[in-house]
């Protein structure tokens, strides 16, 4: 079904962005946002899916569309 596609493709895409995530935080450290007062916090991070990914209508011809913030 359309959201069992869908959630096939979340899957990827969260392991996806597990792996890449900690070859980058091995290699540059954890991402810190400086914050006015001199100190820092750890950066959020977020993948948002658009079109029918987003709508969890996915099906085998449909494009991934995502956001990065």
């Amino acid at each position: 079904t359309v959201e069992e596609l869908s959630d096939l493709a979340e899957v990827c895409l969260q392991r996806a962005y597990e792996w890449a995530d900690a070859g980058l935080r091995k290699r540059y450290g954890v991402p810190v946002v400086e914050n006015p007062d001199g100190t820092s916090t750890p950066a959020g991070f977020a993948v948002i899916a658009m079109g029918k990914l987003g709508g969890r209508e996915a099906n085998f011809g449909s494009h991934i569309r995502l956001m990065y913030v």
